[in-house]
């Protein structure tokens, strides 16, 4: 059997450190299979798949749970809040 790999850590998981000035709050997520319709609003500002929301962090995709963003070879995944 074998497995996929594992999924990036929680942004809330990183040190402190590594998450200073980047954007911790997911506003609004926007999931379509299309890629053109998706998008998230991070404390206030929207963005879509590749763009930088600061710190040399780029919005890599967003999924159907969240969104996952890179930063440098840093991966790591917001949540949609419940």
């Amino acid at each position: 059997m074998t497995f996929g790999p594992e999924p990036p850590p929680l942004l809330e998981m990183l040190p402190a450190s590594a998450r200073r000035g980047l954007p911790a709050k997911l506003d609004i997520h926007v999931y379509s299979p299309d890629a053109d319709k998706r998008f998230v609003v991070l404390n206030g500002r929207r963005y879509r798949e590749g763009e930088s929301i600061g710190e040399g962090a780029v919005l890599e995709t967003v999924t159907p749970a969240g969104a996952t963003v890179r930063q440098g070879s840093r991966r790591f995944r917001l949540a949609v809040p419940r």
